[in-house]
Formats: structure tokens, C-alpha cells, sequence
């Protein structure tokens, strides 16, 4: 870690490292939970990155295009992997979030505006993370505009997403105490992404822009192929 804090390039590599334990941890070693935990980190540092990064592109179609590019070529092994239903993966989902931002700003009609992040919600189902990831774009997008990193809006949210994943959770444990316990370790672990952001220090660090896009799909991949040798 630096003194100064960590560059964006920082974030978004402990953010891919992280993301690659939860995958290798998911797959190969299912009984060990705090590889998933570590993996928590992720979302939270990514949607941190996509609300700063709306602020900072040219072109927002262009940056919709580039997210929906690395999901599509992330659909097959990650619908392999787990499972086609989410096989938009977090691309998808990222994406959805850039345009949930884009129309809070641009369509004035309150009634249009929220039809349209709703049906951004429904899409949602596709993808990773699915409407809570779409939310989490939102929270950071908001304390952006307020000229902060993260702000209790986001600490409330978390909290609460947390408790509705633990509910709905229940019915892929055997019991009640299990399903709390692991859904609210993992969810406890986003919030370790906070203090991770707080050290934000506003530099890009070393250009990195197409390793972050290429990593996801490369890392899935690898995964895939080494799963189906392994049997």
C-alpha cells in the first residue's frame, strides 16, 4: 500500500485478484468460504469504478458497447460455469448500471425515468449480482455527486440488500442457521471494499484500461478449460 493512497490501477487489481479467488474458490474448493468472502471485495470496488468512470468517458455508448462486449464473450464460460441463466454475467449487470446513472440524469419525466430503471432491474435477472449490483452503481453514482466516496446511504443499502439475500438465501441451505451465517459473512465482507475505496487518491496509476476488460473473460476461461480437464 502506498502513503499516498491507492491509484485506481491499485483498486482494480486488488478488485481482478480478488474476483480470481472467489471463481477458483467457487469452482474447485466450494467448502472453503472464505475464498468467497475474499471475493466479496469485488462488486463494490467495480461499481465504485463504473460510477467514477461515467464521469470520466467520452463517449457513454461507447462505454455501454465495451461492457456489453466483455460479457458477451464471457457468456459461454460463465454459463458453463454457473449457470446459463446468469449468463450475462457482471458485464451485464455493470452495463445496466451505466445506463440506470445515464437516465437519472437525462430523462427529466419522473414517471418515464423510473419505468426505465425498472426495466433495467428486470433485465438485470440475466447477469451477475443482478438488481443489487445495478444498486450498488446507484449508491456510488449518488456519493459521487456529493463529492464522496462512499457515504452512509451505502453502508444502509449494503446492510439491507445483505438481509434480503440472506432471507431469500434459505432455500439453497439445509438449515436456517447456515444460510444466515454464510450469506451475512459474505455480505459483512463488502463492507471491507470500504475502507479500500476510502484510500481512493483520485490518480489512474499505470494505463491498464484493456487488461481489466480482457482479464474477466480470460480468467473464466482458464477457469472452464482446467475444470474440464480435471473432470
Amino acid at each position: 500500500m502506498k502513503q499516498n493512497g491507492l491509484t485506481a490501477f491499485d483498486l482494480k487489481l486488488i478488485a481482478i485478484i480478488a474476483m480470481l479467488i472467489d471463481h477458483v474458490g467457487a469452482i474447485f474448493f466450494p467448502e472453503l468460504l472464505f475464498m468467497r468472502m475474499i471475493g466479496r471485495l469485488t462488486m463494490p470496488i467495480m461499481a465504485f469504478f463504473i460510477a467514477q468512470g461515467y464521469y470520466h468517458t467520452k463517449d457513454v455508448k461507447k462505454y455501454v458497447g465495451r461492457l456489453l462486449l466483455a460479457s458477451l464473450v464471457s457468456s459461454v464460460p460463465f454459463g458453463m460455469l454457473f449457470g446459463w441463466s446468469i449468463a450475462g454475467n457482471v458485464m451485464l449487470t455493470l452495463a445496466l448500471g451505466v445506463c440506470a446513472i445515464y437516465t437519472q440524469e437525462n430523462v427529466s419525466d419522473k414517471f418515464l425515468r423510473w419505468l426505465i430503471i425498472f426495466v433495467l432491474y428486470g433485465i438485470s435477472i440475466f447477469g451477475d449480482w443482478q438488481i443489487i449490483g445495478i444498486i450498488m452503481v446507484q449508491c456510488f453514482w449518488r456519493a459521487h455527486r456529493a463529492n464522496k466516496k462512499w457515504d452512509i446511504t451505502i453502508v444502509i443499502t449494503f446492510s439491507v440488500l445483505t438481509l434480503i439475500l440472506a432471507i431469500f438465501s434459505i432455500s439453497f441451505y439445509e438449515s436456517l442457521p447456515q444460510a444466515l451465517m454464510t450469506t451475512l459473512a459474505q455480505g459483512a465482507a463488502c463492507f471491507l471494499a470500504l475502507p479500500l475505496i476510502n484510500l481512493y487518491n483520485d490518480k489512474q496509476g499505470p494505463k491498464a484500461k484493456w487488461l481489466f476488460y480482457g482479464f474477466y473473460p480470460a480468467h473464466l476461461w482458464i477457469i472452464l478449460l482446467v475444470s474440464q480437464y480435471l473432470g
